[in-house]
């Protein structure tokens, strides 16, 4: 556990921190645990009831203006109505291991992005509701197409140079 001064200084710096990487946080305080990633809740008709601070960056919407519209404002893509209907027909929704699924996100300014989601279901005293937890990953891609890219460029110029190498001896 941290000292109050301590866990203060990380979370002001997580963001920073976590940039590029996956964080796992464990905390017995919700106001820590909501900045690791995007946290989107919707209530049992698919409207936003919970978006934190994580989810404002990467949306690039204020919470105030995303409570209660409906989760396809933001995300799309995946098949999330689907699973979402999955989840909520499934015996086991509650506490069932959660699957990450690809779908599209929606910036304020039209922008579409590749997410990572994690989609729960919990009911709780008669009360339903969904968490997804969201991670931009566009710079993933990115690097994999990269890699992809370079690792075709190494075959191309290996393949050359053993022709080279067979025509020389």
């Amino acid at each position: 556990a941290l000292d109050p001064e301590s866990e203060t200084i990380v979370n002001r710096n997580l963001a920073a921190i976590a940039v590029g990487r996956t964080v796992i946080i464990v905390s017995h305080r919700l106001s820590t645990l909501v900045r690791a990633d995007s946290i989107i809740v919707l209530d049992a008709d698919r409207r936003i009831t919970v978006f934190n601070t994580a989810a404002e960056r990467v949306f690039g919407r204020s919470a105030r203006t995303v409570i209660k519209q409906p989760v396809t404002e933001l995300i799309s893509g995946g098949d999330l109505d689907e699973i979402l209907t999955a989840l909520e027909g499934s015996s086991s929704g509650n506490g069932a291991r959660p699957q990450l699924h690809a779908v599209q996100g929606a910036r304020a300014d039209g922008d579409r992005f590749p997410l990572e989601a994690s989609v729960s279901c919990l009911d709780v005293g008669g009360h339903r509701s969904f968490t997804i937890i969201a991670r931009d990953v566009t710079d993933r891609i990115r690097s994999e197409e990269a890699l992809r890219t370079q690792a075709l460029s190494l075959e191309k110029n290996a393949a050359e140079l053993r022709e080279l190498n067979d025509t020389l001896q």
